[in-house]
């Protein structure tokens, strides 16, 4: 009995290390877990040491995949996209860090960092069109919030709004795009891309 117990808890450890990384939420993942699973249980119907020995090491090394290369080799989202999410990811959480500092930064700082932030964000290459449209509507939205600041007129409500607005829906496309392409379904053969 206290073998079973200690075969399901590692079992059980073993499946939430997909809970660790949204890139390992995956249907190519737990089908992993899934045969890992299988493995580790079949190898328990062999004689006393020798099962123990199997499963143990069926665990670890089925765990150290999951853990060392399981993200690369079982994610839906690899190589150049994963990198252009982290960064384009990291670039909004900058916007955003700016926008919360702005009351306590000189200006003309503030402008060149936002402008920075924008270069960055253009030198950034989309490895597909659907991201190199998002990133095109966020640049045009950011030029524009750019160019109100080097003006230094106070836009009225209305254009902030709709300002707000627009980068509302930019956000909105990103998280949507986001979850199509790291969606628990996402990739498999027989669904359209």
């Amino acid at each position: 009995m206290p073998s079973t117990i200690l075969v399901a808890s590692l079992i059980g450890a073993m499946w939430l290390i997909p809970f660790s990384s949204w890139r390992l939420r995956s249907w190519r993942a737990s089908v992993f877990l899934a045969l890992g699973s299988a493995a580790i249980l079949v190898a328990g119907l062999l004689p006393a040491p020798l099962a123990a020995l199997l499963q143990g090491a069926l665990w670890v090394g089925f765990t150290l995949f999951m853990l060392t290369r399981g993200e690369e080799a079982l994610s839906v989202v690899r190589g150049a996209e994963y990198a252009y999410i982290e960064s384009y990811s990291g670039l909004l959480r900058q916007i955003a860090d700016l926008k919360r500092g702005a009351s306590n930064s000189e200006p003309v700082a503030y402008v060149a960092d936002f402008e920075r932030v924008i270069e960055e964000l253009e030198a950034l290459g989309a490895p597909s069109e659907d991201w190199a449209d998002l990133k095109a509507d966020a640049i045009r939205e950011l030029r524009r919030r750019l160019v109100m600041m080097r003006l230094g007129a106070r836009p009225s409500p209305e254009t902030m709004d709709a300002a707000n607005t627009a980068w509302a829906d930019i956000e909105r496309r990103f998280a949507l795009m986001l979850k199509a392409k790291t969606g628990f379904w996402a990739g498999l053969p027989w669904r359209s891309p």
